[in-house]
């Protein structure tokens, strides 16, 4: 169905839902996510997945869920916990995020500092973290929806509503609900919450300390999309680009690299299968814009250097240092004859930039440039969360949810 909004000529942008009902009008059937699932890669393209956001909207609208509600959302890099972020932010609820490896009595706290009275999960794991949680907890959720209902059977403690029949529900509205929900869309200003996140900064393997402390960072519309504009300009990130959402879920780096920057450019996002696969789904995307956290940079560069035994670990360490300070066609050779290769076997075979957070050591920066790959740390995700966690207008301030230390 095509909506009154997607009608009008020159949308003025002021929320992420509408830069995705803009780029599902102009890139149309271009692919926007990719999930690999038992081994096959399938697709939504930028209209379906504007039309299932729409649907999820349309379904929290029915259930009563409308502007200024938080809806936490729980759980792994997967496609559809992403649609339900930007169908809260279509209604002017605040999505709080929380990665899958959340403790049981750290979600429950958030959800009830948050007073949180709808709960989107990825699966049974982050369910029966809600089993876990006190009655004082659960008799406030009015809704628990379930992307993947696999093991599950509703209980008498805590029932749940499938993502599927959400959808179909959301589908099916009449006429005049979608024009309302249309009009809701048109109402969302860039002082607006794209999302709060407890623990923005929490990365792979995290030690238990990093979850006792809950924060407060409060990321508007505004901020999101002026972020995203400058770095998709200077790099020319753009709808041919392909990124790959694999870092933990709630942190400001995958909001801003999996959600934020791709639905400004209009680039595709790559869900890998599983933890265990994420090298080989990384090589068989081919990212070309990649964002990766200090120790991991160090990690691939010293499991390269301990694939060469003896002699050649030495001569590859010179081989490196020689393409990370020469400029000269002699580099180039080396490059081609020898680093490339490597490239492709890291999953870098089509990556023209590298934007690395953290502090990474030198000699892993130098790695990357050694393999011709452009990074950039100078306007790093440690400077946007700094810059995004003193938000002080509109109703960032009306529906923040204030510092809660345990």
């Amino acid at each position: 169905m095509v909506s009154s909004i997607e009608r009008e000529s020159g949308l003025n942008v002021t929320s992420l839902p509408q830069l995705l009902l803009k780029n599902a009008s102009r890139l149309g059937n271009r692919a926007c996510m990719r999930e690999k699932h038992r081994g096959i890669w399938r697709q939504w393209s930028w209209q379906q997945v504007l039309e299932g956001v729409r649907a999820l909207a349309a379904a929290f609208q029915l259930r009563g869920v409308k502007q200024g509600d938080r809806i936490a959302i729980v759980g792994e890099n997967r496609p559809r916990l992403y649609w339900a972020m930007s169908a809260a932010q279509w209604l002017g609820s605040v999505p709080v995020l929380l990665a899958a490896d959340t403790p049981a009595d750290v979600l429950a706290r958030v959800l009830a500092e948050r007073q949180v009275s709808v709960v989107v999960v990825d699966g049974s794991g982050q369910f029966e973290k809600l089993l876990q949680a006190g009655g004082a907890v659960r008799i406030r959720l009015r809704d628990v929806i379930v992307d993947n209902p696999f093991g599950l059977q509703a209980g008498d403690t805590l029932s749940f509503s499938v993502m599927d029949d959400l959808i179909a529900a959301g589908e099916q509205v009449d006429p005049a609900t979608q024009a309302a929900l249309d009009r809701t869309l048109s109402l969302r200003r860039l002082e607006n919450c794209v999302a709060d996140l407890p623990f923005s900064d929490i990365t792979l393997g995290s030690p238990r300390d990093a979850w006792s402390q809950t924060q407060s960072t409060i990321i508007s519309h505004a901020d999101a999309i002026e972020f995203a504009g400058q770095d998709s300009k200077a790099y020319d990130v753009n709808a041919k680009d392909d990124l790959v959402a694999y870092l933990p879920f709630g942190s400001w780096a995958d909001l801003y690299s999996s959600h934020i920057l791709p639905l400004l450019a209009g680039a595709t996002v790559n869900f890998p299968e599983a933890a265990d696969t994420l090298a080989v789904d990384i090589r068989e995307i081919g990212p070309t814009v990649h964002f990766i956290p200090d120790w991991a940079i160090e990690k691939l560069r010293k499991a390269t250097l301990a694939r060469a035994k003896g002699s050649r670990r030495e001569r590859l360490a010179k081989l490196i240092d020689a393409c990370r300070v020469r400029r000269n066609p002699l580099t180039l050779v080396l490059r081609v004859c020898y680093l490339w290769p490597l490239r492709d076997v890291l999953g870098f075979s089509r990556t023209r930039i590298v934007f690395t957070f953290g502090s990474p050591k030198s000699e892993a920066i130098d790695f990357l440039t050694a393999l011709g790959i452009r990074t950039d740390q100078s306007r790093g995700l440690g400077a946007r969360k700094i810059a995004t966690s003193a938000l002080g207008s509109g109703l960032c301030i009306a529906t923040s949810a204030k510092s809660a230390v345990s």
